[in-house]
């Protein structure tokens, strides 16, 4: 998987319309990922903490850093 975002100095709210978008689709992408490679991406990103949170069959993770955090939720499967 190659990443093109990269946060580094930068807020969320600092990057472009495009650069927002593009960054939510990847890690919309990196969400179905294992925590090892999912903590990989999101760290070359810019996140400093990745937690995976599974509760009754919802599966999200949280990638955060000192000026953000966004919640990347899977989705779910027709019972």
């Amino acid at each position: 998987m190659q990443i093109h975002s990269k946060l580094g100095k930068a807020s969320i709210s600092d990057l472009s319309i495009m650069q927002r978008s593009l960054l939510f689709a990847e890690l919309a992408s990196i969400a179905y990922l294992n925590k090892d490679k999912a903590t990989k991406y999101a760290k070359q990103i810019g996140f400093t903490t990745t937690e995976f949170y599974d509760r009754d069959g919802a599966q999200a993770y949280r990638f955060q850093n000192s000026k953000d955090m966004v919640i990347a939720c899977r989705g779910t499967e027709p019972t």
